[in-house]
């Protein structure tokens, strides 16, 4: 159009792998050695926190994605609505309506994370009583950036992200996977 060049982006997959590295990395902390450091407390609680945060933030891409194409009449006001309410417009939205249940897989984690990402972007300081988890007591932040977060981070983001295509009758997203050029982990 007069000469100018236009081009797209779609986020969410450069958020899905950068989620899915730092999973990977936290993890190497911990592979068959004891944390004997506070120092590698941070690097652990690093990785975790950039893992959670890039997983929410493929989640929104996903959501502002799908719904500025599938609703673009109305998407800049749908925008302002919370990750969970998006999905919830956008299942209501099928035809038949889909509920988005939370309280389900792959959901239920998806409001997990959610609230991880919110505790950490909201974090109050001071200090706070420790749960027991297991045998073990278990700091505010341990709690937040748990290794059972990480731990299925990567299965139920991608759970999630297939559920969402497959339900609004999408195309399976091809960078979900590994293929030629596009290497997940």
């Amino acid at each position: 159009e007069n000469g100018e060049i236009h081009t797209t982006c779609f986020i969410a997959p450069i958020f899905y792998r950068a989620a899915l590295k730092h999973c990977v990395a936290s993890k190497k902390y911990v592979e068959g050695k004891p944390v004997t450091h506070p120092h590698m407390l941070d690097e652990i609680y690093e990785e975790r926190a950039q893992a959670i945060i890039m997983g929410v933030a493929c989640l929104e891409a996903v959501a502002n994605e799908i719904g500025s194409l599938t609703h673009s009449e109305n998407w800049h006001f749908l925008q302002k609505l919370t990750l969970i309410e998006k999905f919830q417009f956008m299942y209501s939205s099928c035809s038949p309506s889909v509920p988005f249940d939370t309280s389900k897989h792959p959901f239920q984690f998806m409001a997990k994370i959610v609230g991880s990402r919110n505790e950490m972007i909201h974090f109050k300081s001071g200090y706070s009583k420790c749960k027991v988890i297991g045998d073990a007591a278990a700091s505010k932040m341990e709690s937040i950036l748990s290794f059972e977060l990480i731990d299925k981070l990567p299965s139920v983001l991608g759970d999630s992200i297939m559920n969402i295509y497959l339900t609004l009758n999408l195309p399976e997203p091809l960078w979900i996977k590994n293929q030629v050029g596009w290497k997940v982990t």
